[in-house]
């Protein structure tokens, strides 16, 4: 498709950064006749609200705002527009960061030194409806939700454990012996091994350390997710 036969694409920029602003602003308003910058902002609650007011087809991104999280203004602006494409654009691109950005429902994630001729490129393409994640982006993510599946697995199995089986468990992660277990318990020695080879058959485990380990994981999960 020539450029005089594009569709116009309606964009908002959103950095705090003034300079930034200014330089995509030339890009769009004058490399890039079927680009329109329609509106721009510097914070989460300004991104939000000139998204609302603007209804833009593409909004560019920074991750990191004076305000707060680009994936938070993401998050906001996608539920209440959600055909609107995200693109992030960041002076700095860890594995975290990008995971949280495309979970939030960004369709892509680049670094600001991109080519100016590649980011219009990138823009048409997810107007048009287009995924431009990377390989390695999506293997990250593909990566990050199949470890999210495992510990969900192992939450499952851990809600399959008696109150005694977690009382003797957490006596494990303690670092006590069977006998010692047994003392605090009031129970043998044997029936404090039968107990934790239910427990290994329960977690799908082998050993000891690995069921520990597994509660451990548990336990910080519980605790991070209650901040």
């Amino acid at each position: 498709m020539s450029e005089n036969n594009r569709r116009i694409i309606r964009v908002v920029i959103v950095d705090d950064h003034e300079l930034v602003r200014m330089g995509l602003r030339v890009l769009l308003e004058s490399g890039a006749p079927s680009l329109q910058l329609i509106g721009e902002a510097d914070s989460v609650d300004t991104a939000v609200q000139r998204a609302r007011q603007l209804r833009p087809d593409v909004v560019l991104m920074d991750l990191c705002l004076a305000s707060g999280s680009g994936v938070d203004a993401c998050k906001q602006i996608l539920a209440i527009l959600p055909k609107t494409k995200v693109v992030f654009l960041s002076s700095y691109a860890d594995e975290e960061s990008i995971i949280k950005a495309v979970l939030a429902g960004a369709v892509g994630f680049f670094e600001k030194d991109i080519a100016s001729d590649l980011l219009v490129a990138r823009i048409h393409e997810v107007a048009s409806g287009d995924s431009i994640l990377s390989p390695e982006i999506s293997k990250m993510v593909i990566d990050h939700l199949s470890e999210n599946r495992k510990i969900d697995d192992q939450r499952s199995l851990m809600n399959s454990l008696t109150s005694q089986e977690i009382k003797i468990l957490k006596l494990v992660v303690l670092g006590k012996t069977n006998k010692e277990i047994a003392r605090v318990v009031g129970l043998s020695d044997k029936t404090v091994r039968n107990y934790l080879s239910c427990v290994y058959q329960k977690l799908d485990v082998e050993r000891r350390s690995h069921a520990a380990a597994v509660f451990m994981m548990l336990e910080r999960e519980n605790l991070e997710g209650s901040y």
